[in-house]
């Protein structure tokens, strides 16, 4: 008898403290409609140029596809008579454009940033070589 009663006790405080519980809890809402909200797209405050790009006024990927196209772009070289154009690739170049677009993003407008690239210095060592041997003069006897 006395461990029935101590069960009976158990489950009645379990009940009390769950009525509790859920009387503190707001009741569902009984509204079904649905609000839907919808947010201007982030867009780069006007003004603001990344690494000579102009990219005011652009969206995110946008802005990032023209800041990476300006540092696609091939590098002419001269030497006497001799052009030769170099693709950004060819020497390891890479910059952190998201993270860029990102920081653009939260300036105020009419903002210069500056974007630092990376290169890779044993594709440069190894094109300067190729180059070098190219134009190395062999003394005339």
């Amino acid at each position: 008898m006395k461990r029935l009663t101590l069960l009976l006790l158990v489950l009645l405080s379990a009940g009390v403290f769950a009525a509790i519980a859920l009387a503190d809890t707001p009741p569902p809402p009984t509204d079904t409609t649905t609000t839907t909200t919808t947010t201007a797209p982030a867009v780069v405050p006007d003004g603001v140029v990344l690494a000579g790009v102009a990219v005011g006024g652009l969206a995110p990927d946008v802005a990032a596809q023209a800041v990476t196209a300006a540092f696609d772009r091939p590098v002419t070289l001269r030497f006497e008579q001799t052009k030769i154009q170099v693709s950004p690739s060819l020497l390891g170049v890479s910059v952190p454009v998201e993270s860029a677009v990102a920081k653009a993003l939260t300036v105020p407008p009419n903002t210069t940033l500056t974007l630092r690239a990376t290169v890779n210095t044993l594709l440069i060592r190894s094109f300067v070589a190729k180059i070098a041997s190219r134009f190395d003069r062999k003394p005339v006897s």
